[in-house]
C-alpha cells in the first residue's frame, strides 16, 4: 500500500522511488528496494513534484528546487528557480538534467543552469541519447537529438 493518493514513480537500479500524491501534503520521498524493503528518505518543505534516476543517483524537485541524491544517502541542493514550480524533470547522465518550469525548458549541467526554450512543453523524457518533450497545450512530442553543451549557450541563470 502506498502512503498517499496518486503517487508517482522512478526506478532506478534495484530500486523504485515513490513520491508525490493528490495533495499538497505529499512532501516525502520513498525507497523500495526488493531485498530491504521500503523507508521514507526525506520530507521537503514543499510537495516533490518529478523526479529521474541515472546510475544510483536520484535527481528530484520540489517547488523551485532540485536536488541530487547521490549513492550512499548524502542529499544536496543542486539549482534554485525563480519563477513557477518545475513540472518535469529527467537526468540524461552524471551532472546532466533537463527539467521544465512554467513551459520552460531548462538544463543543469556540471552545475550551471541555462534555458533551452521558451515555451517549448512541459514534460521531459531522456531516452537513448535525446530529448523528449511532450507539449500537451499544443498536443505535440518532439524528439531533441545532439544538444548543446551549456558552455555554448547564451542564456544562463544562477
Amino acid at each position: 500500500d502506498l502512503p498517499e493518493n496518486a503517487m508517482r514513480l522512478t526506478v532506478g537500479r534495484e530500486r523504485i522511488y515513490v513520491y508525490g500524491g493528490g495533495n499538497e501534503k505529499a512532501t516525502a520521498l520513498y525507497v523500495i528496494d526488493p531485498n530491504r524493503g521500503h523507508a521514507k528518505l526525506c520530507a521537503l518543505p514543499s510537495p516533490v513534484g518529478a523526479a529521474s534516476v541515472v546510475g544510483d543517483t536520484l535527481y528530484f524537485s520540489a517547488a523551485n528546487d532540485v536536488y541530487r541524491l547521490a549513492p550512499g544517502g548524502e542529499m544536496n541542493l543542486i539549482c534554485h528557480l525563480p519563477g513557477p514550480a518545475i513540472t518535469s524533470l529527467t537526468a540524461a547522465g552524471d551532472d546532466v538534467v533537463y527539467f521544465t518550469a512554467g513551459r520552460t525548458l531548462y538544463t543543469w549541467q556540471l552545475g550551471k543552469v541555462g534555458i533551452l526554450s521558451e515555451g517549448l512543453g512541459d514534460t521531459v523524457c531522456w531516452r537513448d541519447g535525446a530529448l523528449y518533450v511532450l507539449d500537451t497545450e499544443k498536443q505535440s512530442l518532439m524528439k531533441l537529438e545532439s544538444l548543446p553543451c551549456l558552455g555554448a549557450m547564451p542564456q544562463e541563470t544562477p
